[in-house]
Order: C-alpha cells, then structure tokens, then sequence
C-alpha cells in the first residue's frame, strides 16, 4: 500500500509521500487480508499500519496497490474519502475496512 500527495490516474503521476520514515506496506493477498469481492470491489480485512512520521507527511489525499516495495507497478489506486494531513508525530492507520478497491 502507497500513500499520495494528490489523486492519481491509470498512468500515476502523483507524487508518493517519501521521508520522515515514510516507508509502503507490504500485505499479503489473500482472503486473511482482503474481503471476497463483492459487486467489483473489496476492501482491507486487517488493520494497516504506516510507520510514525518523523517528518510532516503532508496532505494525503490517495493509496494504491503496487507490485514492489519501491517503483512497481500500479495495480489498484483511489482517493481516500477522507484526506489525512499527517505532521511529525502521527500515526498513520487504517481500520479494517477502512480502505476499499474498485476493480474498474
């Protein structure tokens, strides 16, 4: 899971958060993780925890899915409902099923 700094499109181009311990979670997929699709989407079955910030973070406003801890390809992305402003010292956690995918 990536964390962005403005909406993405199909061909990416927003800005990943990076520094102040910003680092992607690594998540299994698999029915643990994820919910069984219903009408095209799915969403987290676990709780997701982003590192402390040790830096502001900024305005986070997407998330994505990618295939690889750094680069990757873009697999899944959408805006979060509700944009994060993370400063120094935040903690960055989703519930589970706080974060939900759309197969478009």
């Amino acid at each position: 899971i990536a964390l962005f700094l403005a909406p993405l499109s199909s061909g990416g181009g927003a800005p990943e958060v990076s520094g102040g311990s910003y680092a992607r979670v690594k998540l299994a997929n698999n029915s643990a993780t994820w919910s069984a699709p219903v009408g095209g989407s799915t969403l987290n079955m676990v709780a997701i925890n982003f590192p402390d910030t040790t830096a502001d973070w900024g305005l986070v406003v997407s998330f994505a899915l990618l295939d690889s801890a750094v680069g990757g390809n873009l697999l899944y992305f959408t805006q979060l409902s509700t944009p994060r402003n993370l400063l120094k010292g935040s903690k960055s956690r989703f519930s589970p099923g706080a974060l939900v995918v759309v197969e478009a």
